[in-house]
C-alpha cells in the first residue's frame, strides 16, 4: 500500500473530519452521517479518473450522502466545472541542503531561536494561534484546522506533533503542526508565526 499524500493519513483525517475511513478498489474515503470525502490518489494501481469516479459512486450509494468532496489529481471531464480550489504538494528531502539565498536568515534564526518538538497545546500555542488567525483572512477550512488543533493532538492513535521555535525570552515565535503517522514521510498540516515575537521564524498556514 503506497501512501503518497497527507490525506492518506487515516488517523489525521479521522481526527480532522470526525468521520470513519473506508477503502474501495484501492481508494481511501472518509464518511460521516450524510457526507463523503474521496481521496483520488490510489493506494494501489495507477491513477485513473473513471476508476476513482466509479469507486466514489459505489461508496456514496451505501450511505445517505448529501455532501461530497473529492481530492484528486485527475477527475472526469464532466466534474471539472465543479473544482473549487487547487492544492500544490511540495516534497522536501530530510537531508536537503539550505539554498544559498536562505543561509543568512537561517544563521540568524539559529542564533536567536530554540527548536523543540512537543505534543502539548499550551497557553503559548493558543496565544500564537489567536494572534495569527486575527490578522490573516483564512478560508473556513483553515480556520477549522486551527480550531481543532487540540482535538487532533488528543485523538487516539495519531502521531501529530508540534514543531516549536522559541525566542530568547521564552516566547513562542512560530509553530508547525506535523503528522508523522504515514511512516514513509511526515507532512506539514498547518502553522503560524508571531509578529509580536518574530525571531526570524516565518511559517505559512497552508498544509
Amino acid at each position: 500500500m503506497l501512501h503518497t499524500v497527507p490525506e492518506h493519513s487515516t488517523t489525521l483525517m479521522r481526527a480532522v473530519s470526525g468521520g470513519r475511513a473506508v477503502q474501495h478498489d484501492g481508494y481511501l474515503f472518509f464518511t460521516g452521517d450524510d457526507w463523503l470525502i474521496g481521496i483520488g490518489y490510489p493506494l494501489t494501481g495507477a491513477q485513473n479518473a473513471e476508476r476513482f469516479w466509479e469507486a466514489l459512486q459505489f461508496v456514496a450509494r451505501r450511505g445517505n450522502i448529501e455532501d461530497c468532496w473529492a481530492i484528486a489529481s485527475v477527475l472526469p471531464e464532466f466534474l471539472r466545472p465543479h473544482i473549487e480550489e487547487r492544492d500544490v504538494y511540495y516534497v522536501l528531502r530530510s537531508d536537503a541542503t539550505v539554498p544559498p539565498r536562505l543561509r543568512g536568515p537561517v544563521r540568524r534564526a539559529e542564533a536567536c531561536l530554540r527548536i523543540d518538538e512537543t505534543r502539548e497545546f499550551s497557553a503559548e500555542h493558543r496565544r500564537l494561534w489567536a494572534e495569527f488567525v486575527r490578522r490573516r483572512p483564512l478560508k473556513a477550512q483553515a480556520r477549522e484546522l486551527f480550531g481543532r488543533t487540540a482535538v487532533m493532538l488528543d485523538a487516539p492513535d495519531t502521531d501529530i506533533r508540534l514543531l516549536n521555535a522559541w525566542d530568547s525570552q521564552g516566547h513562542l515565535a512560530a509553530c508547525c503542526v506535523m503528522d508523522y503517522a504515514p511512516g514513509t514521510f511526515c507532512s506539514y498540516v498547518i502553522g503560524a508565526h508571531s509578529r509580536c515575537h518574530y525571531g526570524h521564524a516565518s511559517v505559512n498556514y497552508g498544509s
